[in-house]
């Protein structure tokens, strides 16, 4: 696969120890704006159905709230200040409203909020446990998402009209991050279903919308995780990275049976905004800099996190 035939624009989280800022990404060039900052993190991004804004939460405040944005990180505001906790908005496919987790209720649910705040939050599920990680069927009826009520965490999903529920994995193993593809038939997810020597092999898995027909899509040593269609369907964007690493970069990878591409950006910038610069003392000094970096963990230059895609 060629970087050529990719088309759109990428919002993605990149940071680290909680220091998480926001970044456009223009395809196939892969040129890069920072949309965020400051030291706090902004996370999980989410393009509007249009392309035109970003939901995203960000904990400035000292709690995380969520926070809406134009397309270019310009007209930042919350569209919560609750106090409460948030996580990981989703829009509606009519851009009027969006699914975040929060615990207005005590326990960590999935709640319908309007975007204009006209109209009280709808709760969405009732569990004593934690739902997250929610994404938002196509067609606006369904809201796929991750919940331990089954003493393990499986994918779930639920009816926005009569909350009626149905587990869709049942594999001892964790199964988390749900992500309907565009045309609403398939599911692609994080599982563990496989170990490794040392850890969990994290890898991707695609199952049809009703929890038919799994199937393995990366087989990576590390961890594979937050991924997300194109808006064509045809394509994955994804991060991983290295066994026994914590750093992870932005993959790229067809839908059927795609060779995973890394995409090659220049990271100076996400490099320059967390101070991530190679220091060296002593003779350490006369040392070229590829080399005084080499010495460095991959970890200190940052990692990436939850892509999102728009055309």
């Amino acid at each position: 696969m060629e970087l050529v035939e990719l088309k759109g624009k990428i919002v993605f989280a990149s940071g680290k120890l909680g220091d998480y800022d926001l970044w456009r990404l223009e395809l196939p060039r892969l040129k890069l704006t920072q949309l965020t900052s400051g030291d706090y993190w902004n996370d999980s991004p989410r393009w509007s159905p249009d392309g035109k804004e970003i939901l995203f939460t960000s904990n400035r405040t000292g709690v995380p709230e969520v926070y809406l944005m134009d397309e270019w990180g310009k007209e930042q505001r919350p569209l919560t200040a609750s106090g409460k906790y948030h996580k990981t908005p989703d829009w509606t496919p009519d851009g009027r409203a969006y699914v975040c987790v929060a615990n207005y209720a005590g326990n960590f649910d999935l709640w319908l909020m309007d975007l204009d705040g006209k109209k009280a939050p709808q709760q969405l599920t009732d569990y004593e446990g934690e739902d997250y990680m929610p994404d938002v069927s196509p067609d606006g009826r369904r809201v796929v998402f991750t919940s331990k009520r089954s003493g393990n965490d499986d994918i779930w999903v639920t009816e926005i009209g009569s909350g009626a529920t149905t587990r869709l994995t049942t594999h001892e193993a964790r199964d988390y991050s749900p992500r309907y593809s565009p045309d609403g038939r398939h599911i692609v997810f994080v599982a563990e279903r496989v170990r490794g020597l040392l850890d969990p092999n994290v890898d991707l898995y695609r199952m049809q919308a009703d929890g038919s027909n799994v199937s393995r899509l990366t087989s990576n040593a590390g961890v594979d995780r937050y991924a997300t269609w194109s808006p064509d369907g045809r394509h994955l964007i994804y991060t991983a990275s290295k066994p026994r690493e914590v750093s992870e970069r932005l993959m790229v990878m067809e839908e059927r049976e795609g060779k995973p591409v890394k995409l090659s950006i220049d990271r100076e910038p996400l490099e320059w905004d967390i101070g991530a610069l190679p220091e060296a003392v002593g003779l350490f000094k006369l040392l070229p800099t590829a080399l005084i970096r080499a010495t460095y963990p991959e970890e200190y230059w940052g990692t990436e996190r939850c892509p999102d895609w728009a055309a």
